[in-house]
């Protein structure tokens, strides 16, 4: 967290590979399967999301919806809530894998401006809010988050059977919950 410089070039390798090197070396392959590390990624991806969200339910209880801002001078919350941001923080640079296994199974129409441009911002928007001020008030936001990504996850996980997928009449329901925190 002391410097910027791996969260750089973390997003700059990202956006070199899902944009110019990914599509590059994908132009003369076959689209990879990667059935099962996916189907794999996206529980794991389920489980830690619900880590995120019993962490988060676990400080609102404890702290209440909205805190005072009283409430981040005692050491022993401002310690709570900088590990849960930290822990939610790690989600977001895991999450940079969705895009590319969209590259790498030629999926380019999911690789849109919005999906490369939230997952970027996310991951650095929560580090920008480590390193210089953790606040109680991006608990509510990161727990609604990883409520929906349990939701997201899971969804992904199931429709990778195909014989699962008729069951899955819940997809248009996952992007309106996605737009939930940009209403509240």
């Amino acid at each position: 967290m002391k410097s910027p410089l791996p969260l750089i070039l973390l997003t700059a390798s990202y956006l070199i590979f899902v944009l110019k090197l990914g599509p590059k070396y994908m132009e003369t392959r076959k689209p990879f399967k990667l059935t099962t590390f996916i189907t794999v990624y996206n529980i794991l991806q389920v489980t830690y999301s619900c880590a995120l969200l019993f962490i988060g339910l676990n400080l609102i209880s404890t702290y209440g919806l909205l805190s005072s801002s009283c409430l981040m001078e005692t050491e022993d919350t401002k310690w709570n809530v900088t590990v849960g941001i930290y822990y939610y923080f790690f989600a977001k640079v895991t999450e940079l894998m969705d895009t590319i296994f969209f590259v790498l199974r030629k999926k380019y129409n999911q690789v849109t401006f919005l999906h490369i441009y939230h997952h970027s911002l996310m991951m650095w928007a929560t580090w920008i809010s480590l390193k210089y001020e953790p606040s109680y008030g991006t608990v509510f936001l990161g727990t609604l988050n990883s409520f929906v990504h349990i939701i997201m996850y899971t969804y992904y996980a199931l429709s990778a059977f195909p014989d699962l997928t008729k069951y899955l009449w819940w997809k248009k329901y996952i992007t309106m919950m996605q737009l939930v925190p940009f209403n509240v």
